[in-house]
């Protein structure tokens, strides 16, 4: 397997469903997780969130035999995309 990207970890794509919401607030917002690895998270989402910005999300997969991944992560940037809403990068700080 040739692997040439130079991350930690080897990203994983994913369609599956996510929930997420502010560190300290009980608002839930959704979007779709688009990759996933042992370090951080990339998913959609209607709602912009600000670099920095501490979240817990959950990851919902489509298969009922996984279970769903809780975590805690860093909002590390976000990027308007081609649908209106946002791409929203995130680092894994610990899992829940």
């Amino acid at each position: 397997m040739d692997y040439s990207e130079k991350r930690g970890f080897i990203r994983i794509k994913t369609q599956s469903k996510i929930e997420y919401r502010v560190m300290g607030s009980k608002e839930t917002y959704y979007g779709e997780c688009i990759n996933l690895s042992a370090g951080g998270v990339l998913f959609t989402s209607a709602h912009n969130v600000t670099p920095g910005t501490l979240m817990e999300i959950t990851i919902k997969p489509e298969q009922l035999m996984v279970t769903p991944l809780d975590a805690t992560i860093k909002v590390i940037r976000t990027q308007s995309n081609s649908s209106g809403g946002y791409s929203i990068a995130g680092q894994i700080k610990d899992l829940v």
